[in-house]
């Protein structure tokens, strides 16, 4: 059934959500031509509902009713997979919903962690005009500096909405994005170093996952007025070197899954260059979703909670150090077979400065897939404290998970370990770096 125009004659609107009832009216057609869709397939026929109407509205408007079906959430309406339709011979109409009925819908089907992120976006005055008169904590700190500023130390600079994005650095991020150089050899040196490792994986007998992470500033470039094309040259030129599909090997590239996700603003801390919880949820989803060609057996249980964090980028502004971020206590099976257990560790060792080295290792008996896990990489696995660091999920989702803070391959360590996987993650900033193994 293909879309009409509006000049049909069909009017219409979903003015009301009562239960289980989807409820509103329609001009020039029956109620019984209004339909309930969901990706495709027609789930519930409206029947004419006898509703009072004002005296402009008595003559040739009719009520109707849709019952929702056992399973239906009426927020799936707004997700793009569910919708209204007034169906005519040859074709429909997308029924609107009437503004109040849908902010409302929306506003009791958001979990807190998203319903602060709205909150932020409003900004205290819009949230003033509508009754919200408590400010977030952040507006109440000083004034964030106006959009492009940078830090005293060129670290960081103030992108749009407040977020805050890396801006030289100690690995001159902006740099990246400038590369005019074609065959950029770093990129190519990624690609020897992987197909290296493909085969030292292959002689272990060890699935070897190369993954790498985008920088935040490619994937919230929107906020960011000064970036041009993104990811990086570098980025680009590294991922293809590296995507080669070969038996016992895994490249995952989290840039696409990330910036086509239904809110890529929310992968990484406004004010910091790590992940969200809902950005480790998402990144372990891709992840797991190459390694086994199935969805994510795990997901953050119940409401986040809300918790005071130092920021990275925050640190290099006055008044702007921390941040609320949201934090999942523990993880639960999707199967709804309950909560899987806090893992155990069982090592760990820290450098005396610094954090190269660092080294953490869990047991997790009641993990849902039985394989054991080492992975050398960054402050993106680190040392599994939150829930926005990924080994909080790795140490839940594997029987067995050492992580080594480490941009480099300790082949000795593979061999003693004897794991499953082996995973080695980067990120884009440290591309130009390429480990000698």
């Amino acid at each position: 059934m293909d879309a009409v125009t509006a000049s049909s004659g069909m009017s219409g609107v979903m003015d009301n959500i009562e239960e289980r009832a989807l409820t509103g009216w329609v001009k020039g057609l029956a109620p019984e031509q209004v339909g309930l869709w969901r990706d495709g397939t027609r789930l519930a026929a409206a029947a004419a509902w006898d509703r009072p109407f004002p005296e402009h509205m008595k003559v040739g408007f009719a009520g109707f009713r849709v019952e929702m079906p056992d399973g239906f959430e009426p927020a799936e309406l707004f997700s793009g997979g569910a919708e209204l339709r007034m169906e005519a011979p040859g074709g429909y109409l997308r029924m609107p919903i009437w503004p109040p009925v849908a902010l409302t819908t929306l506003v009791r089907h958001l979990g807190q962690q998203e319903i602060d992120i709205a909150l932020d976006r409003l900004g205290p005055g819009e949230r003033a005009k509508l009754g919200l008169g408590a400010a977030l904590a952040e507006d109440l700190k000083g004034g964030m500096p106006r959009l492009g500023t940078a830090s005293p130390d060129q670290a960081a600079r103030v992108g749009r909405d407040g977020m805050l994005l890396l801006h030289a650095g100690s690995n001159g991020l902006d740099q990246l994005y400038q590369e005019a150089r074609e065959g950029i050899p770093e990129a190519a040196a990624w690609g020897a170093l992987s197909a290296a490792r493909r085969a030292k994986a292959r002689e272990a007998g060890v699935v070897y996952v190369q993954a790498l992470m985008p920088e935040k500033n490619s994937v919230a470039s929107a906020f960011d007025p000064n970036r041009g094309a993104v990811p990086s040259p570098v980025y680009q030129e590294a991922a293809r070197a590296m995507s080669v599909r070969e038996e016992g090997y895994v490249f995952v590239d989290w840039y696409h899954p990330f910036r086509g996700s239904v809110a890529p603003d929310t992968i990484f801390r406004r004010k910091d260059t790590h992940l969200t919880t809902f950005g480790a949820q998402a990144a372990m989803t891709r992840l797991y979703r190459l390694l086994e060609r199935t969805g994510l057996p795990l997901r953050a249980e119940g409401t986040l909670r809300a918790e005071r964090l130092e920021s990275d980028l925050g640190g290099r502004f006055p008044e702007q150090a921390d941040e609320t971020v949201y934090l999942a206590d523990a993880l639960a099976r999707t199967d709804g077979s309950g909560t899987v257990p806090a893992p155990e560790l069982v090592a760990s060792a820290a450098p005396e400065k610094g954090y190269l080295g660092t080294m953490k290792h869990w047991r997790s008996p009641q993990a849902p897939d039985p394989r054991r896990v080492l992975v050398f990489g960054n402050s993106f696995f680190a040392t599994g404290e939150n829930s926005t660091q990924l080994s909080f999920w790795t140490a839940r989702l594997f029987a067995e998970t050492k992580f080594v803070w480490s941009p480099g391959f300790d082949w000795d360590l593979v061999e003693e370990f004897s794991p499953d996987i082996v995973i080695g993650q980067t990120i884009e900033r440290f591309l130009m770096e390429v480990p000698a193994a």
